[in-house]
């Protein structure tokens, strides 16, 4: 008999500890949104403008002189022959978060491909969790932060509006992870 009662007491503790083992808790649900999203991430947009307005002289100066950029030495210098020519390469300061600025010759303008803004999780709202499935909803909210000198420098006469807009938000997203022998992560 006592046996038994050991049993059932052992089997009760088994039960106790794997319920609880099926918490997620706000730091480790943010750790698995940043590795899988990539945050903080560089947000990449193009941007275009004519050469002698603002893309084409002041932004250029800007962020060769702050050293994100240098000046390619293979290309065509824009000229009018030259379609579409990469004048501006990043360099390791300005990789990850420029491709490049190119010159197209036949236009006379410049396309700025690169981020202005980063994107970042801004915090966990809510963790539900479905302890029969071992499931777990998360909804979050990101948000978008200026990458200074570049937004400054790009995003002026509402070239970036969008952006602009989206500072102010905080837009809500959610996922879905399952708990597996070795922890949380999305459902395979």
């Amino acid at each position: 008999m006592k046996k038994i009662g050991i049993i059932f007491v052992s089997v009760g503790i088994v039960f106790l500890l794997s319920a609880c083992g099926v918490n997620l808790q706000e730091n480790e649900a943010s750790k698995i949104i940043n590795e899988h999203f990539g945050f903080p991430k560089p947000v990449m947009s193009y941007l275009s403008g004519n050469a002698n307005t603002d893309i084409g002289q002041g932004i250029i100066k800007i962020i060769q002189t702050t050293g994100y950029v240098v000046h390619n030495p293979e290309a065509s210098g824009g000229s009018v022959s030259a379609a579409l020519a990469t004048d501006f390469l990043p360099t390791e300061k300005g990789k990850g978060i420029i491709d490049g600025i190119d010159h197209n010759g036949f236009y006379d303008s410049y396309t700025y491909r690169g981020s202005v803004v980063s994107e970042s999780l801004d915090s966990i709202k809510e963790i539900l969790i479905d302890k029969e499935t071992k499931t777990a909803i998360v909804k979050f909210t990101t948000k978008y932060e200026p990458i200074e000198p570049l937004y400054s420098s790009v995003c002026i006469n509402e070239r970036c509006q969008f952006f602009g807009d989206q500072i102010s938000k905080n837009p809500e997203r959610k996922i879905e992870l399952k708990k597996y022998d070795k922890g949380w992560r999305f459902p395979e």
